[in-house]
């Protein structure tokens, strides 16, 4: 009877559920234990990724850093390259010299009136016109030079020069220059040669304003007198000649007595010129 009363009990526990079952807690233990083991291994696996795209942007950068580096090294290397040809240089220095001697033709030739009580200064194109009355000439662009002009209100006409010297002449030596100038066909030009000057710069434009000032006396003028459709030659000291720069030259008249000579529009073979020996 007792065992059967034990049995009963049992029984009683068993479908009340207050028996513990140790293998159900176990199995939730695992079941446990395996959600946290996947929870952690995929927070591993989003830890990786997370580190590998980091590490990837950082190797992009590095790379791009690494070019940009590189281009700007290049760069740097062909500026400071010596070797390295700039095309805006070429062609300037270095070019051959034409053949000695060489007869420049002028920039400029013409003459202005200077101011006096009775009339205002006169640039190269009025001076022309009086130039053409004092050497009874029909001819253009003539050169007069004279203490006071007549025909120009009594004033003082002078002549200016500018001749542009090519670059080419760089290493050369020049051993000698002269400007000729030639006389019209005609009496009343025939005047004293007037003295030779270098002068301040100047430009066709400038002598409207003004004419520039005298520099060094460079060579007094002859006494005689030329002939009418003479040539005149003026020693220019060589080292007044240099290359790639303007050479700027006036004659001053010495006496009331025109000179006139030819200008530019008369042609190259009777236009003032400047004939340059070199070696």
């Amino acid at each position: 009877m007792a065992h059967r009363a034990r049995s009963t009990a049992l029984a009683g526990l068993l479908a009340t559920g207050c028996f513990s079952d140790s293998l159900g807690a176990t199995r939730d233990a695992a079941s446990s234990a395996g959600s946290s083991s996947e929870a952690t291994t995929g927070a591993e696996t989003t830890s990786q990724a997370t580190s590998q795209a980091t590490t990837g942007t950082s190797t992009d950068a590095t790379s791009s850093t690494s070019t940009s580096t590189s281009t700007a090294s290049a760069t740097t290397d062909a500026a400071t390259d010596p070797t390295t040809t700039d095309p805006t240089t070429t062609g300037t220095t270095g070019d051959p010299p034409p053949p000695s001697p060489l007869v420049l033709t002028p920039e400029f030739a013409g003459c202005v009136l200077l101011s006096n009580s009775m009339a205002p200064y006169a640039g190269p194109d009025e001076c022309a016109e009086f130039a053409t009355l004092a050497g009874n000439t029909a001819d253009k662009g003539a050169i007069v030079v004279d203490l006071v002009l007549g025909v120009g209100q009594s004033r003082e006409a002078r002549a200016f020069l500018r001749f542009a010297v090519p670059p080419e002449l760089a290493d050369a030596t020049i051993t000698k220059a002269t400007l000729t100038l030639t006389v019209l066909e005609s009496d009343a030009a025939a005047g004293p040669e007037g003295d030779l000057y270098e002068v301040s710069e100047f430009t066709a434009e400038s002598l409207n304003m003004g004419h520039p000032t005298l520099g060094a006396l460079l060579e007094s003028g002859a006494v005689d007198e030329p002939v009418p459709g003479g040539v005149i030659l003026r020693d220019v000291a060589p080292e007044l000649v240099v290359a790639g720069a303007p050479l700027h030259l006036g004659v001053v008249a010495t006496s009331a007595d025109s000179l006139v000579v030819h200008g530019e529009p008369s042609g190259p073979d009777l236009a003032p010129r400047l004939t340059i020996e070199f070696e």
